[in-house]
């Protein structure tokens, strides 16, 4: 299926192919909470999502099976599968955190978003000198692969322009990482990108919860990085949402209703 790209066109390109378009939101405050089991909150019967692939369908979404009073995955054990990492990225303010946030209180994943060994490792090193960079990425990894190794569900949440010199391969180099590790762990890795239109990230970008956050305000600064973005997906069969049409309950429910697939 062909969508208009949400960037707009970019280098001449006007309208490109899509794989599965879906949605979702997260949230955390620190390092070890982050980790802990959200609690467990009302029940609530399954939500009905529009999948952009096959728009003229609806399903229910949930994980392992259909359950008419859980908003956490109900693991059928004739449908037991490896620990999951889902791994959400996107340019600044496209709503990672949010959907992860909805995500883990929908499923009971645990949830470490960026910030967390941002906030953790700058403390002892400059932000983005080598040894930041060496610990930040070395701590990363040693979480999802022990995640894994632990059957242990994460999700994790990622900015998609790094501002360095071919920060795309780098980017995607570290993704390929992370693959690697959480599968020779006896885990999955579940890749979700979301995107959003220019004008409704620099909407966004000013939020109070970014300020309290340390993240990127200035719109100025997001038409940077969006500059600078790759719109395409890291993999082909990434789920692909677009957060400025869905709900960021409605897309983590999608991203739910793709880990019972």
């Amino acid at each position: 299926m062909t969508v208009q790209s949400a960037y707009g066109k970019r280098r001449g390109e006007g309208t490109r192919s899509r794989p599965n378009a879906l949605a979702g939101r997260i949230g955390g405050a620190s390092l070890l909470s982050s980790l802990q089991r959200p609690e467990k909150h009302p029940t609530r019967a399954p939500k009905i999502v529009r999948c952009y692939q096959s728009p003229r369908s609806e399903r229910r979404v949930a994980s392992g099976r259909i359950v008419e009073s859980a908003d956490r995955i109900e693991q059928d054990p004739a449908m037991a599968r490896p620990p999951t990492l889902v791994y959400i990225y996107g340019p600044p303010a496209v709503g990672k955190l949010t959907v992860a946030t909805e995500l883990a209180e929908q499923t009971g994943f645990r949830l470490f978003h960026n910030h967390l060994s941002i906030d953790a490792v700058k403390a002892v090193f400059e932000f983005k000198s080598p040894p930041f960079k060496e610990v930040n990425h070395r701590l990363r990894l040693d979480v999802f692969e022990t995640a894994a190794r632990h059957k242990i569900d994460l999700i994790f949440t990622n900015n998609s322009v790094w501002d360095v010199p071919d920060g795309r391969s780098l980017f995607a180099e570290f993704a390929e990482e992370a693959r690697l590790r959480v599968r020779a762990a006896g885990g999955e890795v579940l890749f979700v990108q979301l995107v959003a239109p220019l004008e409704v990230l620099e909407q966004r970008v000013g939020a109070t919860s970014r300020h309290e956050l340390g993240k990127i305000v200035r719109p100025a600064r997001v038409r940077e990085l969006v500059a600078q973005l790759v719109p395409e997906p890291l993999h082909s069969g990434d789920v692909v949402i677009d957060t400025s049409v869905l709900r960021p309950a409605d897309a983590a429910s999608a991203i739910a209703g793709r880990l019972a697939t």
